[in-house]
């Protein structure tokens, strides 16, 4: 609780810093400007000005925009692209920050699929005690973000995740599908124009189709019927955007999945043959493309 906590108090506090903003002076350089009253490309233009105008300028950019004040007192929104800040002090130009800046879209859709490495700590009371290996699992699914200006925001991932292993001492074999939805943060640690660093965490539940265990020396096949699950996952992302609608990303982490009192059945009809708690957990690496609009 106090890591998911602090967390939440940097992934805040980052957006949140988008709103510090010093007066500084600046010039254009690219031609002339259009100044709007928002900061969007469509909103109304107040002004437009001619290349080498003098003004003052927000520190910070919000959606792509510095926030300027015209010499008659008048307040708009400046494309950060044709505006140079420079130093009141020495004059000296300043670089234009690369931590929070957004001119991106403000939602993705990232298609993504990759490998998991899946282990069983749990079901150990009525099954052999050979669930210390890990099973390779595949998954695909959509994950949808929503970013601010600072680059952090929400994720809404769904999957679709196979699993299938065999026994470290037994032969027996173990399987399930599973379809988990998370809902979660995303925390913007290093932007540096094209790529982008971030950390994601989250939880949900999924519906777990059937979870079975085929027994091979007594020739038997135990069952749990659909069930949901508590689902968690953590990642760090690295992103590759080619344009501003189009991208790639590597991401690497963690998941974990737990569902309590859980009804085995025999494959022969009879009654239940005992409840068994359900807990697994590992590692997982996925690739994929993302869109923004």
């Amino acid at each position: 609780m106090k890591l998911i906590w602090v967390f939440l108090s940097l992934t805040l506090s980052t957006i949140a810093s988008r709103d510090t903003q010093a007066a500084l002076p600046a010039r254009i350089t690219k031609g002339e400007l259009k100044i709007f009253v928002a900061p969007n490309q469509t909103a109304k233009v107040l002004v437009v000005l001619p290349e080498g105008t003098a003004f003052e300028a927000s520190n910070y950019p919000i959606e792509g925009f510095y926030k300027v004040r015209l010499d008659d007192g008048s307040v708009g929104w400046a494309p950060m692209d044709k505006v140079t800040l420079y130093d009141p002090e020495t004059q000296n130009v300043i670089s234009k920050p690369s931590w929070g800046v957004k001119v991106k879209p403000s939602w993705y859709i990232r298609p993504t699929g990759g490998v998991n490495l899946l282990i069983y700590p749990g079901l150990k009371t009525n099954f052999p005690n050979d669930f210390t290996s890990m099973g390779m699992s595949i998954f695909g699914g959509l994950e949808i973000q929503y970013l601010l200006s600072s680059g952090s925001g929400f994720f809404l991932r769904g999957e679709y995740l196979m699993w299938s292993g065999t026994g470290a001492v037994s032969t027996d074999t173990y399987s399930f599908s599973s379809i988990p939805i998370n809902l979660g943060l995303v925390l913007q640690l290093v932007d540096a124009g094209h790529f982008t660093l971030k950390l994601s965490a989250g939880g949900g539940l999924g519906l777990m189709n059937r979870f079975q265990v085929s027994e091979i020396a007594t020739e038997t096949v135990s069952y749990m019927n659909p069930m949901m699950i508590f689902a968690g996952i953590g990642k760090l992302e690295f992103n590759f955007e080619i344009s501003d609608s189009f991208g790639f990303f590597l991401e690497a982490g963690g998941r974990a999945f737990f569902s309590g009192n859980n009804t085995f059945n025999s494959d022969n009809g009879t009654a239940p043959s005992f409840e068994q708690n359900f807990l697994m957990y590992g590692p997982f690496g996925g690739a994929g493309f993302l869109i923004g609009f």
